[in-house]
């Protein structure tokens, strides 16, 4: 499960960081979209925060995770109710839907269910060796 939760929370922040850099420098072309309020008609302020904070957050899990600290779990949690936020902010603000945006929202589920399972998990043990 851990492995899983790793890949997961390493692809997001990949995909983040390259998502990001993509809108910041243009190489995603962002001219068809209908974006409200017309100020984040700029892409550079969205990109640097989903390189960031999205990509940021997942980035800090995915190394959490492999080094085994005992935060990592609580990390990766946090990494996806950010992740989601920014997808389900992402579906109101561009008035265009992608079946991508879905998919984020079920990498997010996942992370969010397999980190919150090993949380109550660690708490449980913590409990009964008490």
């Amino acid at each position: 499960m851990r492995k899983v939760l790793i890949a997961l929370v390493l692809f997001n922040a990949i995909t983040a960081l390259g998502g990001g850099l993509g809108l910041i420098f243009g190489w995603i072309d962002t001219s068809e979209l209908d974006v409200q309020p017309k100020l984040l008609s700029n892409a550079i302020l969205p990109g640097f925060l989903l390189a960031t904070i999205v990509g940021g957050s997942s980035l800090a899990a995915g190394i959490a995770l492999i080094r085994h600290k005992n935060y990592a779990f609580t990390l990766a949690f946090i990494s996806s109710l950010i992740l989601q936020t920014w997808i389900i902010t992402e579906m109101y603000l561009v008035a265009q839907f992608s079946w991508i945006q879905i998919v984020y929202l079920v990498i997010g589920f996942i992370i969010m269910v397999l980190s919150a399972h090993s949380i109550i998990k660690h708490l449980d043990k913590q409990i009964s060796d008490s």
